[in-house]
């Protein structure tokens, strides 16, 4: 049985959004996998853009080392992919054809989003017989492989009377700041209506495949419909226009067009089809709706942590005995609570997993 795992803390040094305990959950992750499962170090890879010595947690260097985690994967393997980091919600395009729906997203350093799509397609991926387990410590983490059934979702317990929770910041970026912070990496005015244009602008073939198929079915929609270069595609540069038109004839396996044609088939523009995995767990730090905390009682980088990581150690450090997976996400809940964090994870898995040891146990 190989064990291997992903673990990546983005702390945005310097950025309006910067966070404080990322790094320490990550380096408490990495120990308690080494000393409590049985991961060797070699299989461990951290990501820290605190940290230069490390690969840096960019969205095309996360969705890589994704992928390679899960490459070559057999039955009976262990993945553990630890995100602790800002999380937001991307609505959908001003005046784009086929596009509805808000995404769910994690942010990498560079802010080059990882959608819910991107990770579910490359989670559905995994073969049956291995097991994937991912702690999401971000806020809107709890669609990020939502075609998993919701085992524990919803409130449940209340905080302890009298109790105040520490000095904290939301592992949130909402969407005005995230316009704010892109417009000033590029120096455009960024409006929420050309997020995702403006991520491709900045990245192009390094955005994510979920942002480079939402251009591209865009594009071939307005051209079919003899639209230019005005309106909504005027949005998007020249430049990244020729890069589109040069992918449409490309059939590798992340390619947009791939992506486009899945949607078309299935009747739904500018949304990837998925076929539902029974390998994959996700608990996440919040509901969808809700927002995950950076705690910083001390006022100093060194003692901050994200509050549902910091649960996740508190538990297992109080139950040596191996745990399943519904004991641990309802005892992280019972420690949030009491230390006044009104944040409620949640356990997203198929019903043979809900009581399937926690990682490995």
């Amino acid at each position: 049985m190989a064990k291997r795992a992903l673990l990546v803390g983005c702390s945005y040094p310097g950025t309006k959004c910067e966070l404080h305990g990322c790094a320490n959950d990550v380096k408490r992750m990495r120990t308690t996998l080494v000393e409590r499962f049985g991961f060797d170090e070699s299989d461990i890879l951290v990501m820290l853009d605190t940290d230069p010595s490390t690969p840096q947690p960019t969205g095309a260097n996360i969705r890589s080392s994704l992928k390679k985690l899960i490459n070559s994967v057999e039955p009976g393997d262990v993945l553990v992919f630890h995100y602790s980091g800002h999380g937001t919600q991307v609505p959908p395009e001003s005046g784009a054809p086929g596009e509805s729906d808000t995404e769910e997203a994690i942010v990498p350093t560079d802010m080059n989003l990882l959608t819910d799509d991107d990770v579910r397609e490359l989670v559905n991926q995994i073969p049956a017989g291995v097991t994937f387990t991912f702690l999401s410590d971000s806020c809107h983490s709890g669609g990020m492989i939502d075609n998993e059934k919701e085992q524990i979702g919803g409130g449940g317990g209340t905080t302890v009377a009298g109790v105040q929770p520490p000095r904290q910041i939301s592992k949130n970026i909402p969407v005005d700041l995230l316009t704010q912070i892109l417009s000033q990496r590029t120096g455009q005015n960024v409006q929420v209506g050309n997020i995702r244009t403006t991520i491709f602008d900045m990245f192009g073939d390094q955005a994510s495949p979920s942002v480079k198929m939402f251009v591209n079915l865009a594009l071939q929609q307005l051209q079919q419909q003899g639209g230019g270069q005005g309106g909504w595609l005027g949005t998007v540069s020249s430049l990244a226009s020729q890069f589109l038109q040069t992918k449409l004839d490309d059939q590798s396996p992340e390619d947009a067009t791939n992506y486009v044609a899945a949607a078309e088939q299935a009747g739904i523009p500018g949304r990837k089809t998925h076929v539902a995995s029974d390998v994959s767990i996700l608990v996440s730090g919040c509901q969808t709706d809700e927002t995950s905390a950076d705690a910083n009682p001390t006022h100093s980088p060194a003692n901050s942590y994200g509050a549902f990581s910091n649960a996740i150690q508190t538990v297992l450090a109080q139950n040596p005995s191996p745990m399943r997976n519904r004991e641990l996400v309802l005892a992280v809940r019972k420690v949030l609570a009491q230390q006044g964090f009104k944040q409620h994870p949640c356990l997203y898995c198929s019903d043979d997993k809900v009581d399937a040891p926690f990682i490995c146990e």
